[in-house]
C-alpha cells in the first residue's frame, strides 16, 4: 500500500474525482481509493456522489463557484463617507446613517476600524 498524504487541496481531490468517473468508476469506488490516498477525512462518500453529478452535468472546472454572500461595503462608499466628515468634524454617526441608508454597526465600521477615526463629534 502507498502512503497516505496529509496534505491536499480541494481542488486536488476534485480533479481526482473528475478522473476515476471519467474512467467510469463508481461514486463508492472512487471515494474508497481517495480515501486509501489521502486519508479516512478527506470527503464524504455524499460528496463524492455530489460531484459525480456535476461532472454528468457537464460541468468541466473543479473550483469553488462564486456565491452572493453577505454583501461587502461599496468602495465608494468610503471615500464619500470620509469626505463628509472632512466637511463637517461635528457630524453624528447618526446623521451619516441616515445619509447613506446604512446600519450603526456598518457606519461604525467604516468610520473607526477602516478610515481609523476615534472621535467623530464628541458632545
Amino acid at each position: 500500500m502507498g502512503t497516505v498524504l496529509c496534505v491536499w487541496t480541494q481542488k486536488e481531490v476534485r480533479s481526482v474525482i473528475r478522473f476515476l468517473w471519467a474512467k467510469g468508476r463508481a461514486p463508492i469506488e472512487i471515494h474508497r481509493e481517495i480515501q486509501a490516498v489521502y486519508g479516512s477525512n478527506v470527503m464524504t462518500v455524499q460528496h463524492v456522489r455530489k460531484w459525480c453529478r456535476e461532472f454528468s452535468g457537464c460541468r468541466l472546472n473543479v473550483t469553488d463557484e462564486q456565491r452572493s454572500g453577505r454583501p461587502s461595503t461599496s468602495a465608494d462608499l468610503v471615500p464619500a463617507i470620509e469626505e463628509t466628515v472632512h466637511a463637517n468634524c461635528r457630524v453624528l454617526l447618526k446623521e451619516l446613517e441616515e445619509q447613506f441608508n446604512l446600519s450603526h454597526g456598518t457606519i461604525w465600521d467604516i468610520v473607526h476600524e477602516r478610515l481609523g477615526y476615534r472621535k467623530v463629534c464628541s458632545r
